[in-house]
């Protein structure tokens, strides 16, 4: 038999309980224009130096691991929109 606790159910950091149960819970995310801001000048230029960055313990409490689901549906356009400076019309032409 299985048995369902939806009024008791909070999130799966609580019911996991582990060392990130906490921060999960009392962390605010920046929103997207300063959490693109922000990662743009961490250093990462791809997804995959970006969740390097991250497994490394260098990852600001306020920008999520997974940036791409979270801001999804705030503006997420790609991972070299969110991890690099736009070029200018003078780079692009190599000036």
């Amino acid at each position: 038999d299985m048995v369902w606790y939806a009024d008791e159910w909070e999130s799966w950091p609580d019911f996991l309980d582990g060392p990130e149960a906490g921060v999960l819970r009392s962390r605010s995310l920046l929103g997207f224009e300063d959490a693109r801001r922000l990662a743009r000048t961490l250093g990462p230029r791809s997804s995959t130096q970006w969740l390097a960055f991250c497994s490394q313990g260098h990852r600001p409490s306020t920008l999520p691991l997974r940036p791409d689901m979270v801001y999804a549906t705030k503006g997420w356009v790609s991972w070299k929109d969110f991890l690099r400076e736009p070029e200018t019309d003078a780079h692009r032409e190599g000036r």
